[in-house]
């Protein structure tokens, strides 16, 4: 729609997924704010992460000069690690470390609700294709996952 609705100048950010998603309270841990993190995921698959605040600074790049991100469709990350790495990067700042599910049926038992073990399952299936130069190609910075880590 974006693409055919006459705008002079347009911009379509799509952010892989969210590094905020790895801290809780959040849907990806049982109860929202317990250390299980409920995923059913390949936890070895090396995947896109982007970090909130990053999706802003791409919008604010694009907003300040549209005619150079005019057209551009902009698959955003800052960082690709797997699930088991990132957690094992937040557990090296955490007090309380993150537990990971031994199986897919573990983070069911442990609540993982149906519609997001089938999202998790998708980004299995169709892994996002961001990856942390096509934003550095336009001069966007972005943010490591151990960065993040640290700061959050």
């Amino acid at each position: 729609m974006v693409r055919e609705a006459s705008f002079d100048a347009w911009t379509i950010l799509r952010p892989a997924g969210f590094m905020e998603n790895l801290r809780p309270p959040s849907l990806w841990f049982a109860g929202f704010t317990s250390n299980r993190l409920t995923v059913v995921n390949d936890l070895d698959a090396i995947r896109p992460w982007v970090a909130v605040r990053d999706i802003g600074a791409a919008a604010l790049a694009a907003l300040a000069d549209p005619g150079r991100f005019h057209e551009v469709v902009l698959e955003l990350a800052g960082d690709e690690v797997s699930l088991r790495r990132a957690v094992e990067i937040l557990n090296a700042v955490r007090a309380e470390p993150i537990e990971l599910p031994d199986s897919p049926e573990q983070a069911i038992a442990w609540g993982v609700p149906p519609e997001l073990a089938k999202s998790q399952r998708r980004m299995d299936t169709y892994p996002a294709p961001a990856r942390p130069a096509m934003a550095a190609a336009f001069g966007i910075a972005t943010t490591t996952f151990e960065r993040w880590a640290r700061s959050h």
